[in-house]
């Protein structure tokens, strides 16, 4: 084994402070975020054009993101730090581990090493969980996740880093798209202002040189109403402490606990740092909160501003995903591509509407869904190499005002394409505009 700086170790950190199951939630999944990339009528194609993913800004140091009216103060009285120091055991056993040479005695160090690290993780518990529910309380959707940065960069500030850079993730496609206007706004129908992201944020932890080792933990959640029960009676319940404080807005997928599980490792990792400000292990860890994930291309933003190019250049990057079919405590890898890319598509289908006794009248945008949606299917089955992997899901349709003697002037499909190589997910989405046109 290699006495590079052996960051798995911190990544079973990570897998053993998942401070709690989402199955506390009942969901209730409403529309997904509006990417109109497809209109066509009766069928036939107006205009197809997929969202351009591209970015271009350098990150900012700290600015006027900490400015927060207050509530931050209230939210960070109830995060319940630890009140004992980090054991001495585990900064023994981190500088033992990192001495020693590719040997039999370096498995025993890598043993006791990861052993000071779990016990660790478990007293610490109380503080993650308080962290994850302040997360959670505040849900925000892609390039809209300032107040979750405040909450992330004040725990550091508090661990005692403050070293860290924000600005990263600029959306430099900052505008909004209404699909029922088909214009370009800088407000969204709920009021809120597009600041056009930057909400990113990273630190570098060690002596500054390389190698290098990131870790990264995505920040955005989805637009999903929690419907977490909660009668008048259970107001003051353990779960009413967490809900969602954003109507239609939750985490759902986990990025708070991702947040929390980083935050968890990085308050461990500053542990291990000496009074002289070195640390046991080489080189450097760069912890990186990234916005985006849900479909805004936030890593492909920071990538483009330099979080991996900047020196030192990042040698290894590790990510982690909350898995609800895995028990807590295991761990699932593979080899090659782990989770799909995926593109989201609008089609909009114009026909002739009209009375439902006069069907010869009209151009049925409903049958042309029909169509549509069982022809799609055979992309994947028909379409592809069965040793190729896809997905074509067809999750939103809408047609008509709730008649039922009125043929709709008009109908609203919307999906998704997923694919685990670039190849197939253009194949995809060729034969999509293949079947609309």
């Amino acid at each position: 084994m290699t006495r590079q700086v052996h960051i798995s170790l911190f990544l079973w950190l990570q897998g053993t402070a998942t401070v709690s199951s989402f199955s506390d939630y009942h969901i209730s999944s409403k529309s997904l975020r509006d990417r109109p990339t497809l209109s066509a009528a009766a069928g036939r194609a107006k205009y197809f054009n997929f969202v351009n993913r591209g970015g271009n800004m350098m990150a900012e140091e700290k600015k006027d993101d900490n400015h927060h009216d207050g509530w931050l103060d209230d939210e960070m009285k109830g995060i319940q730090w630890p009140i004992d120091q980090i054991e001495i055991s585990l900064k023994q056993a981190a500088q033992s581990f990192f001495e020693s040479s590719a040997t039999e005695t370096a498995t025993t160090n890598d043993d006791v090493l990861q052993s000071c690290i779990n016990n660790q993780s478990v007293s610490i518990e109380p503080f993650l969980i308080s962290i994850r529910r302040v997360l959670h309380r505040y849900p925000e959707l892609m390039y809209q996740e300032r107040m979750t940065s405040q909450i992330v960069q004040r725990i550091l500030t508090d661990m005692g880093i403050t070293n860290y850079t924000v600005g990263w993730a600029k959306n430099i496609h900052s505008k909004y798209y209404n699909p029922s206007t088909g214009k370009i706004v800088q407000t969204t129908d709920k009021g809120e202002q597009n600041d056009g992201g930057g909400h990113g944020v990273v630190v570098d932890i060690g002596s500054g040189q390389e190698p290098c080792i990131l870790l990264r933990a995505d920040m955005d959640a989805l637009p999903i109403v929690e419907e977490t029960p909660l009668p008048p009676d259970q107001q003051g319940s353990d779960t009413a402490k967490f809900h969602s404080n954003h109507h239609g807005k939750m985490h759902a997928c986990g990025h708070d606990a991702h947040m929390t599980m980083l935050l968890g490792a990085t308050y461990l990792i500053k542990s291990l740092e000496e009074s002289n400000g070195e640390f046991p292990f080489p080189g450097t860890i760069r912890i990186i909160f990234q916005p985006a994930e849900e479909g805004g291309a936030g890593a492909k933003r920071m990538r483009e501003e330099g979080v991996l190019s900047n020196f030192p250049t990042v040698k290894y990057a590790f990510g982690m995903h909350v898995w609800p079919t895995l028990l807590s405590g295991q761990v699932g890898f593979r080899s090659g591509a782990m989770l799909a890319a995926q593109d989201n598509f609008t089609l909009v289908l114009d026909g002739v509407g009209g009375h439902a006794a006069f069907p010869h009248l009209c151009r049925d945008p409903v049958v042309a869904s029909a169509a549509f949606v069982m022809n799609v299917q055979t992309l994947v089955s028909r379409g592809m190499n069965p040793l190729e992997s896809g997905v074509v899901s067809i999750t939103h349709i809408d047609a008509g005002d709730g008649a039922h003697n009125v043929i709709p002037a008009k109908a609203t499909i919307r999906g998704t394409i997923r694919a685990l190589s670039d190849d197939a997910l253009s194949q995809l989405r060729e034969g999509l505009i293949h079947i609309a046109t």
